[in-house]
């Protein structure tokens, strides 16, 4: 096949229509080469472009002229070559006076979050625990535990029981929690309570 042969136009199909431009009216992509693939996924050109349109709208004579370093064309050709060149990229648009513009980016999708259950509606535990100190790895222990269980917004059950921590509690925790040895040294340990 020699070179005029490979670069021969080929009609879009038989009843196929080339598109129309709506600016300037010109069919725009009647054929494509046969051996030319229609629109490669970006060029200089289209970035060219992306460039100019930052500053705002633009004509297509102003557009080209800046992308493709050419002045004086007349206002069909600068439309059709816009339009060529800009037509199957999502980032561009036209506003209603046929100026090129950046196409505004698709607003994302506002989904409403489910309502959040009320308090009132659910179940849950409140657990309280006194201790001997707050360092459980220096041997501070349990002194006091309690849990309310609420349900549907109502106190449901109760269980509250004073822990004999083994050791003895200091001073400042008895005054803190109102939690003396005396109070604790007859009762369980925790390892007798953690199953209830």
């Amino acid at each position: 096949m020699d070179r005029s042969e490979q670069l021969s136009l080929r009609p879009l199909g038989p009843g196929t229509e080339s598109p129309v431009d709506p600016m300037s009216g010109m069919r725009v992509g009647p054929a494509t080469p046969a051996s030319v693939i229609a629109r490669a996924p970006s060029s200089d050109l289209v970035e060219r472009a992306r460039h100019v349109l930052q500053s705002g709208p633009t004509s297509s004579a102003a557009l080209v002229a800046s992308v493709c370093h050419m002045s004086s064309l007349p206002e069909a050709v600068a439309e059709h070559m816009a339009m060529t060149l800009l037509r199957e990229y999502p980032g561009f648009s036209r506003t209603a006076d046929g100026a090129w513009t950046l196409a505004e980016p698709a607003a994302p999708a506002y989904v409403t979050p489910p309502p959040e259950p009320l308090l009132s509606e659910l179940e849950f535990a409140v657990v309280d625990v006194e201790t001997t100190g707050g360092r459980p790895d220096s041997g501070d222990r349990v002194t006091e535990i309690a849990v309310v269980q609420v349900r549907n917004g109502m106190v449901d059950e109760v269980f509250e029981t004073l822990v004999n921590p083994e050791r003895s509690i200091p001073p400042f925790i008895t005054r803190l929690t109102r939690i003396s040895w005396e109070m604790v040294r007859d009762q369980r340990t925790f390892h007798h309570i953690c199953d209830e």
